[in-house]
């Protein structure tokens, strides 16, 4: 999403948010991180791979990579910030409780994932 908003306001016809993207330093850090990140990834998911089952490697991994972008995205998009959680009318905790309900059900459906694998 981030590279795409970056492309928006880079080809935006809009003369004051026209090339204003490319001003900042976050674009070039987030170029960096992934050209540093991503062969890292591989590397370790590799190493993981040779020291464990496949059947508790993969769901570790998606585990954490889940758990990652979710804490990236949602600190980088300002998806916990107080406005994003505050109690309206009725609604009161019930997106935070739905959140941790959705994250809860992936984790379990992914440890369930490498316990059917293992025959248990």
């Amino acid at each position: 999403k981030m590279v795409a908003e970056v492309a928006e306001v880079t080809i935006s016809q809009d003369g004051e948010k026209a090339g204003e993207a490319w001003t900042s330093w976050i674009p070039y850090i987030s170029i960096l991180g992934l050209v540093v990140c991503a062969p890292m990834q591989l590397i370790l998911l590799n190493l993981t791979l040779r020291a464990m089952p496949v059947q508790y490697a993969v769901p570790l991994y998606q585990s954490l990579l889940m758990i990652a972008t979710m804490t990236t995205s949602g600190l980088f998009f300002k998806e916990f910030s107080d406005e994003a959680w505050a109690c309206k009318q009725d609604t009161c905790g019930l997106y935070p409780s739905l959140f941790g309900a959705g994250v809860l059900i992936a984790l379990v459906g992914l440890i369930g994932l490498s316990r059917r694998a293992d025959g248990k």
